[in-house]
């Protein structure tokens, strides 16, 4: 065995990651950060990094995510063996390495050829080391689920890759990419799959949604619920609003006074509280505009009168939507008309959060008569819980600052 060499060891791993991250001029690379799809760090605007996701690009290899969210899938550079047969060390703690430095396999001790390794490994240059940085011998191959992976002398192996860094720097105009299936799963959330062009070097951050049932016997899963109510025509994209607009302010036009059945101020205050789930989103201003939003202004205007535009009680106008730039085809003003002359106090409450609804991007398509959603009429006068947790997810996707363009197709996840 090698002599210890804990300091050397750390200042080789090091070299290797930067070393060897931008090495392949004609290799696919693929890496990045997944996260839960409801944001719990407003600074990063990210939800729980999730690890143990099983990250795969189809014909390129596949990846685990660690307990920073992080999976890195690269062709590795495949070299020839020579040897006849395995030539190992039998470290007390071993664990197997790629070429990047990064522990893929913790290796049973009692027979390292026979255990099972926890990802599928592409053919590459692997090394081993236990726990107290010992490192294998220099030769030898050890086979792991089909794969020959060779165990290799580190030091020797950075120098030569530092090596043909200097190379391929010189050539980096024969870039390749590759339309490939990018799939990634773990139990309890709902399966990733969209095809991905996968570069030299791609970064590809995404978001994993949780499985989470609903209430509704007309629903299976929330997601289900977000697919009816939030997303478009165009590729199932959730209805998108530009987040540097929220929270959107509000004009009342002649609200009216109340009386001793109704309260229109109090039913608006009490829908804008539930569509943010108790202070959970942030979607609206409770301090209300003394002006009316004007054009090119951001915001809504509510007017109260008994003209309903297409008839009924309530009606939501789209006014303006962003044309050329990041957020083409997403809306930033909007005027609401509700009914003035409602003689119970349900029927204020159901007909302002349906409206106000229609701003924050949901669609009246519920089949179930408890949401406030429900395609028929009005029913309910409080959001139902699955239309709280879609709001909650639909206002945690916004946020993510995707644009119209490049947010995500909701019918990626299954």
């Amino acid at each position: 065995m090698m002599p210890k060499k804990s300091s050397r060891l750390i200042s080789l791993l090091t070299a290797g990651a930067m070393l060897l991250n931008p090495l392949h001029s004609k290799a696919e690379q693929i890496s990045g950060t997944v996260d839960n799809v409801y944001i719990t760090n407003q600074e990063t605007l990210q939800g729980e990094l999730l690890e143990g996701i099983n990250v795969e690009a189809e014909g390129l290899g596949s990846d685990i995510t660690d307990e920073n969210g992080f999976y890195l899938i690269s062709q590795n550079p495949v070299i020839e063996p020579g040897y006849d047969r395995p030539v190992l060390v039998n470290p007390s703690s071993p664990s197997l390495y790629d070429a990047l430095g990064r522990r893929i396999a913790k290796l049973s001790n009692d027979n390292l050829e026979a255990r099972i390794s926890p990802v599928r490994l592409p053919s590459g240059k692997y090394f081993i080391k236990d726990n107290n940085n010992l490192f294998a011998r220099p030769y030898g191959i050890v086979t792991l689920g089909g794969y020959n992976l060779p165990v290799f002398n580190f030091d020797e192996y950075i120098k030569k890759e530092k090596q043909k860094f200097d190379e391929s720097f010189k050539s980096r105009k024969n870039r390749t990419s590759s339309i490939r299936r990018f799939t990634a799963s773990k139990e309890g959330y709902h399966e990733f799959s969209r095809t991905y062009d996968i570069r030299d070097s791609s970064t590809y951050d995404f978001f994993m949604v949780p499985i989470d049932s609903a209430e509704s016997e007309d629903y299976d899963t929330i997601l289900d619920v977000y697919k009816s109510l939030c997303t478009g025509w165009n590729n199932q994209r959730p209805r998108q609003r530009d987040p540097r607009d929220l929270p959107l302010s509000i004009y009342n036009q002649n609200i009216p006074e109340p009386n001793d059945s109704v309260n229109y101020l109090e039913g608006l205050l009490a829908s804008i509280e539930d569509a943010e789930h108790n202070g959970r989103n942030n979607w609206f201003n409770n301090e209300f505009l003394d002006a009316l939003v004007d054009s090119g202004e951001v915001g809504v205007n509510i007017i109260y009168t008994n003209n309903i535009p297409g008839g009924g009680v309530g009606w939501t106008q789209i006014e303006e939507i962003y044309g050329e730039g990041h957020y083409v085809e997403s809306p930033y003003r909007w005027t609401i008309y509700i009914r003035r002359n409602f003689r119970s106090q349900g029927s204020v409450n159901s007909t302002i959060r349906r409206e106000l609804a229609r701003v924050m991007g949901l669609a009246s398509s519920s089949s179930d008569r408890e949401y406030i959603m429900w395609s028929t009429g009005l029913l309910a006068h409080e959001f139902h819980p699955d239309e709280l947790k879609t709001l909650d997810m639909h206002y945690s996707i916004i946020q993510r600052d995707y644009g119209f363009y490049f947010s995500p197709h909701m019918d990626w996840y299954h």
